[in-house]
């Protein structure tokens, strides 16, 4: 897997998660349910970006 696809996938987790707090804005009676999404996408991004780390350290 290449540093880049990582990126890639991390910018993807940081637009989902734009966009859920988006829709959350616009309608709070999501709020409950897409908390938990943001809250697994938010741990996502964090590995993510901890591997990338690592990544680019190695390199």
């Amino acid at each position: 897997m290449s540093l880049e696809m990582l990126k890639d996938a991390l910018s993807y987790i940081d637009d989902a998660l734009d966009l859920l707090r988006k829709c959350i804005r616009e309608n709070e009676r999501l709020e409950d349910v897409l908390e938990d999404v943001i809250y697994h996408l938010e741990e996502a991004g964090e590995l993510l970006n901890t591997i990338i780390s690592e990544r680019e350290e190695e390199e």
